[in-house]
């Protein structure tokens, strides 16, 4: 932090948003990013997986001027041998502890693959016809997930095409955990 050179008690400093990656000494900054939306179906991407903090931001809501706050945190995995990270946002209602997941959503994908990892069958699936108006959500805290997988370490993730009202987007479910799995 720097005193500023024109107002007496002004300070410039630069803020990281988020957490950008774990603290483990390695400059990941220079690494080519990537979101799911660059990736076809069934790429399978391995690195090191991180879960930053919830996070408010100012956006504009819907397209129609108005500003709003949203509340996200930064999901990463890093491959350091390739210096590549894939990139995904973790969306939240607000700042407090409490995550829902809904169906169609990443954190629902994530924590869906990590429980049909843990006992293959458990996890609740997808609705498939969007006409029978029911969708699964996952409760649970926020920083129990995200302790959990800041301790996985290696994980391989395959990207999944998702359909949700006409519309194809990308995401990511985790299908593997532990260098080599």
């Amino acid at each position: 932090m720097s005193q500023s050179s024109l107002f007496n008690s002004g300070k410039k400093e630069t803020v990281t948003i988020g957490q950008y990656g774990p603290e483990d000494g390695i400059d990941r900054t220079e690494y080519q990013d990537y979101k799911p939306g660059d990736l076809e179906e069934g790429i399978t991407f391995a690195g090191k997986i991180f879960l930053g903090s919830i996070y408010a931001f100012d956006k504009e809501k819907y397209g129609k001027g108005e500003k709003g706050k949203e509340y996200k945190a930064d999901l990463a995995i890093f491959n350091d041998e390739n210096q590549e990270t894939l990139r995904t946002v973790i969306k939240a209602k607000d700042m407090t502890d409490k995550l829902i997941a809904w169906e169609k959503s990443a954190a629902y994908d994530i924590i869906d693959s990590l429980e049909e990892l843990n006992q293959p069958g458990s996890g609740l699936g997808f609705h498939t016809n969007p006409k029978d108006k029911k969708l699964n959500k996952y409760s649970m805290s926020f920083k129990e997930l995200q302790d959990y997988i800041n301790s996985l370490g290696i994980v391989t993730v395959t990207i999944f095409d998702r359909s949700f009202k006409g519309n194809i987007y990308q995401t990511i479910r985790i299908t593997g955990i532990g260098a080599g799995n």
